[in-house]
């Protein structure tokens, strides 16, 4: 009898004894095996340099998440800087409402929407702004580390509880007030005569100003940027108008869209021309309209300090995918050089010039934005 019990016992007294096998094949672990594979081929890479970009000088991008307190607390202190420098360098004839350092940046990215979306610039150009930006907080406000990325990956289900998103002083604030609305649409402005195109804005939990967080007292500048309300001569938001910063939550987007399987899916795929198309379809677009509020407006989102990491995470997509193989993906290309090539336009090529503006480097050819181990790029994310 006793035997028998044994027998009938035996599997699972083995499955317990034996260890787990190894999970290869959810989205979670597609993801880490990518990383992987992306860290060790930089680190070759970087490992035969013979330039000033090396193994020993590369720059680590690390989730807001995985920073100290005391890194985070030097990066908010730093965004405060470049927020109250004055004055703008911008010409006051082209953007009379620019105050700070921070319009700056703001207006560069304004006057540029129409083109750095839903094209071929999208990743070459923000690779181009976030550098910049990062170098700005580095050379003239002190901060000393890398530019940290928003890991939405990490709490899909629940972006509230995200490090990024508390209420602290070291962090970027959680929703805005609730203020009634309904969803939207967001305009492109400044198109030819004959051709326009607008993007749907879901109605989220907020709307209204952010609460808490470092940046709760901050006012803006520049933008809105929305045809609904904007005149002849303020048609890019580019008068004054100072105002807090607002956010408006939509959960539902984060859930579906903000997940390991859109990054294990995105990072599966061996072409550009599948890439870029999926990236601005469901990653790029849902990361902005979660946090809605000034990331639901595509032309002044910069206004939100939230927008870096934002836009970092995006960076990162592309450069680990780049990383899968340097070889075949250093130069691979997408699109043309108009959102979603309305009007239409030709494609961006390595050649093509990226309008940067006063505060991310002036005109800078797409060439020298496609590695971030190349040129004055010396960085890589863990």
């Amino acid at each position: 009898m006793l035997l028998h019990t044994l027998f009938l016992q035996l599997p699972c007294l083995l499955a317990a004894a034996l260890p787990l096998a190894a999970d290869t094949t959810s989205p979670r672990a597609i993801v880490v095996q990518a990383q992987t594979s992306y860290e060790e081929n930089t680190k070759q890479l970087l490992q035969q340099s013979r330039t000033s970009c090396n193994w020993h000088t590369v720059s680590i991008r690390k989730a807001w998440d995985d920073l100290t307190e005391a890194e985070r607390s030097n990066y908010v202190a730093s965004v405060h800087c470049l927020l109250a420098k004055k004055p703008a360098r911008s010409h006051p004839r082209e953007v009379p409402g620019a105050r700070t350092w921070n319009d700056d940046f703001v207006w560069a990215h304004i006057k540029e929407t129409n083109f750095i979306h839903g094209s071929g610039l999208l990743l070459p150009w923000h690779r181009q702004f976030m550098w910049a930006y990062e170098q700005t907080l580095r050379n003239e406000c002190g901060y000393r580390g890398a530019l940290p990325y928003w890991a939405w990956e990490r709490h899909a289900d629940d972006q509230s509880k995200s490090p990024v998103f508390q209420p602290g002083p070291t962090s970027f604030g959680g929703n805005g007030q609730f203020v009634p609305h309904g969803p939207r649409n967001g305009s492109l402005v400044g198109l030819p005569p004959g051709f326009s195109l607008s993007l749907p804005i879901p109605a989220g939990t907020g709307g209204g100003c952010i609460r808490d967080g470092a940046f709760k007292e901050v006012t803006i500048n520049l933008g809105p940027v929305a045809s609904a309300n904007n005149t002849p001569d303020n048609l890019y938001g580019n008068q004054y108008n100072t105002r807090c910063i607002t956010r408006d939550y939509y959960q539902q987007g984060s859930t579906a869209g903000l997940t390991h399987k859109t990054i294990s899916d995105l990072w599966a795929l061996e072409s550009i021309h599948d890439f870029r198309p999926l990236l601005e379809a469901l990653a790029h677009p849902t990361s902005h309209v979660f946090v809605g509020g000034e990331e639901s407006d595509q032309y002044a989102s910069p206004n939100d300090p939230v927008f870096y990491l934002l836009h970092a995470q995006i960076d990162r997509l592309w450069t680990v995918w780049q990383g899968q193989d340097y070889a075949s993906r250093r130069s691979a290309l997408d699109g043309t050089v108009t959102m979603q090539n309305v009007p239409p336009s030709e494609n961006a090529t390595l050649a093509t010039a990226m309008h940067m503006g006063i505060a991310a480097g002036g005109d800078v050819p797409i060439s020298r934005a496609m590695s971030a181990t190349e040129n004055d790029y010396c960085y890589m994310y863990a």
